[in-house]
């Protein structure tokens, strides 16, 4: 298991025999989104695409659809963004958005994507290995043969992470989720080899999500995020940037974006605004003695902070 507190980028790798291949690159933003990039960059000679279907009465069912010119011609790197919202996008491929719970709240499994890949020596080998943030599995236990690859969102707090059938790595964000990822050996299971090109990789997702709809709003959600991260349900200021800029987290999503008021111990100090919306606030602080904003503003001594909106 690999745990991650905070922003990181990680690589996860396949080891299999005495090669490494390249998998995933995984990213937590600062909004709490996280990314899923497939680290597979060779272009297709054509792209397919199919509509698997599974009912009891006729089993799993495989059909090839009509795909447009501009679909087959198009490449770019396959990513897939689970948003904070519980929203997820397929970002490089033809699914349409699916909606899950979100990543502030997370209380059951959230399987959202499938990859059937038809051998792990058809991946890319690792050329120059990120030694810092990587996680290695080593599967040279299996054969060599078409395997599909399960992705899920759980609970932080999992008790069964370790004995998870066929789990392959668990990855925890910090008082968040762990994102988890299993694999089934094709033969022994949806026999996709039997339907679909041989050296086809498969991308799949569900038409339907765990929700018709998105739950939480964009905004909501990511006030959440922050009030998760740093244990408060008060409004968050963060220290100034190297350009000066500091940030506000309100601690309730405002109607409509706030008219801002903050008193500074320095009577010369005034802010100017450089975003607002019904989250957050962004500004930095004019000097109107040297009329000059200020650089190194951390030790900008703050003494009361106001905000006339209305909430819903």
């Amino acid at each position: 298991m690999y745990i991650v507190s905070k922003k990181d980028e990680v690589y996860l790798y396949v080891k299999y025999e005495n090669n490494i291949y390249k998998f995933l690159k995984l990213v937590q933003e600062d909004d709490g989104s996280f990314y899923i990039v497939f680290l597979y960059n060779k272009k297709p000679k054509h792209c397919i695409k199919y509509r698997l279907k599974l009912n009891e009465k006729d089993g799993l069912s495989c059909e090839k659809e009509a795909i447009n010119e501009k679909e087959s011609i198009r490449f770019e790197l396959k990513r897939i963004s689970y948003h904070t919202t519980g929203r997820v996008n397929y970002h490089g491929m033809t699914h349409n958005s699916t909606y899950f719970e979100p990543l502030v709240n997370v209380q059951n499994i959230n399987t959202f994507f499938m990859i059937s890949i038809p051998q792990i020596t058809q991946l890319q080998l690792v050329e120059e290995q990120n030694k810092t943030n990587c996680s290695i599995v080593d599967l040279s236990k299996i054969q060599n043969e078409r395997l599909n690859i399960y992705f899920s969102i759980f609970p932080y707090e999992f008790d069964g992470l370790g004995s998870i059938n066929n789990l392959v790595t668990a990855i925890t964000y910090d008082k968040f989720y762990s994102f988890v990822v299993t694999l089934e050996i094709d033969r022994l299971s949806i026999n996709l080899e039997k339907r679909i090109e041989k050296n086809a990789f498969l991308y799949g997702a569900s038409e339907c999500g765990l929700y018709e709809s998105q739950v939480l709003g964009k905004n909501e959600a990511y006030i959440k995020f922050q009030q998760k991260l740093y244990s408060t349900k008060e409004l968050i200021l963060f220290a100034p940037n190297n350009a000066g800029i500091f940030r506000i987290v309100f601690c309730v999503e405002m109607r409509v974006p706030p008219r801002v008021n903050i008193e500074f111990f320095n009577d010369n100090y005034q802010i100017e605004i450089i975003s607002v919306d019904t989250a957050k606030l962004r500004f930095k602080i004019l000097d109107t003695k040297s009329n000059s904003y200020l650089k190194d503003a951390e030790n900008v001594k703050i003494k009361s902070i106001s905000l006339d909106s209305e909430i819903y």
